[in-house]
Order: structure tokens, then C-alpha cells, then sequence
């Protein structure tokens, strides 16, 4: 079995959709995958193209993807690509290839999710003006996903919200799999090396782009509400760097009295931020939308108990008792404060997230991604080699 993984971002480990193509191409490989990582460059599309909006890209991705499929259809069997970038017909592209729609960051959540703003005149007039034709981009990409998913041999989805969405739309749920990311053992490994804070000094750490996607809106909020509960508390924002560039930008959205607070980190190395969560007591993660939540994970494997919002992604991983409802910013600090307050209870939750993200790795679902794409396979080749019966006409 043969497999194209087609990237529709830049091939690089600090975005984080290519990050994840490249180390599901990474996972499939040490498993025994002959597997192709295809870049948006080597699709022979526009220059640009992984790194065009939107708007642009939801038309000539499609296009380039499609030709790109014909061109090189006997170097393989399967083709994974993103499930908004193929809405057309099963039978015509590469019909006798199987044809996987893998979902990054479910199309259909975005149509259903809104999420805070950060309070700006001038962008207020910006989106008062521009808001039918982003909300026509959106609805364009959304038909597209749509499209594409329907017509999909398989869609892999990470989590089964997404399952459940797609569901709702009418995708077949026979030919959904869901199958999480995760880490692989040296990563585990550097992670629950890291030593988690106490908390007689207690720093709350937020692994991910300070992003109004992923709740930077109520962070400042969280942080005036805790810190009026426990004055010595310290805050860590992790790898900022997305929606807002410099650690300047993110201290700007917090008010100046509370900048002593905190310590903001923009970007940081893979082997940097095992130091970076040192000391680090409890974690929360307040995004509205998410995939799966590498941040989440990542801080559970180091020992570190996580609050988050009850979303895609982030509810799979943590109990039910560490989910608030989406926006709930204060029920989340609540959860914080309590295990901040409760030594016995902030332990148990440290050696529960430790033990937990042991369940996520790699290779694990590598392997059952392969099984899933052979079966998925042997049952496409089956039925288009089966001969069809013939229909008996009643006169």
C-alpha cells in the first residue's frame, strides 16, 4: 500500500497543521508505510499556495490537488488530503484510488462557533463592512468540505465530535474513522521528566497562540479573578506567537498592573519548553474550537492537570470534572483555584493527566490508520471488481 499525504500548509514543524502532516508522516513511516509527505509546492498549482487566505485557496487548491492526483496515480493507492481541498465527484478523480478527507480543524464547527472579540473601533467598522463577504468565504469553504467529505472513500477525524458534526450533515458514519494524534515515546519521555510546581508557588501555565480562537479574550479576565483568590500566583503564556507576533502585542491586551503576572513566551524550540514548563503547577486551555489540543496533552504528559472548555479535541483527553462549558471563564478559573486550595485533590489530578496521556501515542495510531486505509482498500477493490448482476425487466 502506497500513500500520498498531501500538506495543504508550508511544510514546517512551527505551524501547526504541517506539524501534525509531519509527524503523521513520521508515525506512518517507523510503522512500515510506504508514504509520500507532498508539499503545496510540489502540486504544481499558483506560487503561494499553502499560504494563500482562504477565499483564495478553497479554488485553486481543489484545482491543483485533482491534477496533481492524475499525474501521479500509479505512484499510489491511497491519497490523504485536507477535507475541504477535493469537492468533486468520486468518479472524476483517480475513481479506483482510495481517497481519504482528513479533518485538521472541522470545517463544520466553524459555521456553528462564535467566539469573543477583542473590542477595536476600527475593526468594528472592518468587519461591519467586510463581514457578507468573509461570511460568504466561510460558506464557500464549508460547501467545499462538504462536498469533499460526501464524495471521500474515508474521512479521518481525530476526535468524535467531529464524527458526530459530520453526522449531522448527512456523511455517513460507516466510513468515518476516528483516530487521535499523539506522542511518541522519546517525547513522552522528555515530558514526564519535566518537574510540576507545588502549590504553596503557583504558576498557571496556557501552552498555544494567544489567539481569540483559543480564548485569549477571557484571559485577562481569569487572571484579575485568580489572583484576587491567591495574590502570589504567576501566569506562563506559551508560544503566543499566531494571531498577535510579539510578546509586546500579548501584554497589550492585559492591563499594565497585571503585567507583572505574567511572563510571555512567543515562540520557543521543542527541547526549550521542557524548561519552560518547569515548576509549572496546573494548566488551562480555554480555546473555543479546537482538533485535538497538542497543548493539553503535552503539559498531562509532564504531570500537569489541565482546565479547559468542553470542545472537540481537549473533552477526549481530559475527565469531565476538568471541562467547563464553552466561554465559562470563571468556572474554569474555579477548577484552578480548587486544586490550587486542595493539595491532596491537585495530586491525584497531576498523577491521573500523567497517566492518561499515555494513551495518545503515535505509533499506536499509526498502526490504526494503516489497518483502517488496507481494509478500507481491499473493500474499495472488492466492489468495483464485482460484477453486476444483471436487472431482470418485468413486461
Amino acid at each position: 500500500m502506497r500513500i500520498f499525504l498531501c500538506c495543504p500548509t508550508i511544510l514546517s514543524k512551527k505551524l501547526g497543521t504541517s506539524k501534525l502532516y509531519i509527524e503523521t508522516f513520521e508515525a506512518l513511516q517507523r510503522n512500515g508505510a510506504d508514504c509520500r509527505l507532498v508539499s503545496p509546492d510540489e502540486l504544481g498549482g499558483p506560487k503561494g499556495l499553502g499560504a494563500m487566505a482562504d477565499g483564495e485557496k478553497v479554488i485553486h487548491f481543489p484545482a491543483a490537488l485533482s491534477a496533481f492526483m492524475r499525474e501521479n496515480q500509479r505512484d499510489f493507492d491511497v491519497v490523504d488530503f485536507d477535507h475541504t481541498f477535493l469537492p468533486y465527484s468520486s468518479d472524476a478523480v483517480v475513481p479506483d484510488k482510495l481517497k481519504v478527507a482528513r479533518s485538521c480543524l472541522l470545517t463544520h464547527h466553524l459555521v456553528h462557533v462564535d467566539f469573543p472579540k477583542f473590542p477595536n473601533l476600527r475593526r468594528w467598522v472592518g468587519e461591519l463592512v467586510k463581514s457578507s463577504g468573509r461570511r460568504k468565504i466561510l460558506m464557500r469553504r464549508f460547501e467545499s468540505a462538504q462536498k469533499t467529505c460526501e464524495e471521500a472513500d474515508v474521512v479521518n477525524v481525530p476526535n468524535p465530535d467531529d464524527k458526530a458534526r459530520l453526522e449531522e450533515y448527512g456523511i455517513d458514519g460507516q466510513k468515518i474513522l476516528v483516530i487521535p494524534h499523539g506522542l511518541t515515546d522519546e517525547r513522552l519521555a522528555q515530558l514526564q521528566a519535566v518537574r510540576p510546581g507545588c502549590a504553596r508557588s503557583p504558576v498557571i501555565t496556557f501552552l498555544g497562540t494567544f489567539d481569540e480562537r483559543k480564548g485569549a479574550v477571557e484571559m485577562p479576565h481569569l487572571v484579575r479573578y485568580i489572583s484576587k483568590v491567591i495574590p502570589h500566583v504567576r501566569f506562563r503564556l506559551l508560544g503566543t506567537k499566531g494571531q498577535f507576533k510579539t510578546a509586546e502585542e500579548v501584554y497589550a491586551k492585559f492591563p499594565s498592573s497585571m503585567h507583572r503576572l505574567l511572563e510571555v513566551v512567543p515562540e520557543f524550540s521543542p527541547e526549550s519548553i521542557l524548561d519552560l514548563l518547569k515548576g509549572t503547577t496546573v494548566g488551562f486551555f480555554p480555546s473555543h474550537l479546537e482538533s485535538f489540543g497538542f497543548g493539553v496533552l503535552e503539559m498531562m504528559a509532564a504531570g500537569i492537570p489541565v482546565a479547559a472548555y468542553s470542545v472537540p479535541g481537549p473533552s477526549m483527553l481530559l475527565r469531565q470534572d476538568m471541562q467547563v462549558q464553552r466561554g465559562d471563564w470563571k468556572s474554569l478559573a474555579n477548577v484552578l483555584i480548587h486544586w490550587l486550595q486542595n493539595q491532596s485533590d491537585l495530586t491525584e489530578a497531576s498523577g491521573w493527566a500523567a497517566k492518561r496521556a499515555l494513551d495518545f501515542h503515535w505509533d499506536k495510531f499509526a498502526i490504526q490508520t494503516l489497518q483502517s486505509y488496507e481494509a478500507a482498500l481491499e473493500k474499495k477493490s472488492s466492489l468495483s471488481s464485482t460484477p453486476t448482476k444483471p436487472v431482470k425487466l418485468r413486461i
